[in-house]
């Protein structure tokens, strides 16, 4: 549960604007958040880091990639896996710096 909560809390007090001038410092805080925290390993699409080739992968990449953390067994139901729990955990991470909805 420390794991999860010390993963997913927000970067920074306030959230992130989406100002291009603001990218490169969220990048670096979230970059920072995910070595700490150990999930790093769900950086790399098709051998390109998303903190420093993030202008270089294309959407179809980073779905085709995502898809891959989310399977379904022969019964219909997820497949649970750590890369798939890392997923999750950047994700609310991510929500919770941009928008009040997680707040």
């Amino acid at each position: 549960m420390k794991q999860w909560e010390s993963a997913t809390r927000k970067l920074i007090n306030n959230l992130f604007d989406s100002g291009l001038d603001k990218l490169r410092m969220f990048l670096s805080k979230l970059k920072t958040r995910l070595l700490v925290t150990g999930l790093t390993t769900i950086c790399d699409i098709n051998g390109k880091s998303i903190f420093d080739a993030y202008g270089m992968i294309n959407h179809d990449e980073c779905i085709d990639n995502a898809k891959t953390y989310y399977v379904l067994d022969a019964s219909g139901n997820m497949m649970d896996s750590r890369a798939r729990q890392m997923s999750q955990q950047m994700i609310v991470c991510i929500k919770k710096s941009i928008t009040d909805e997680w707040a």
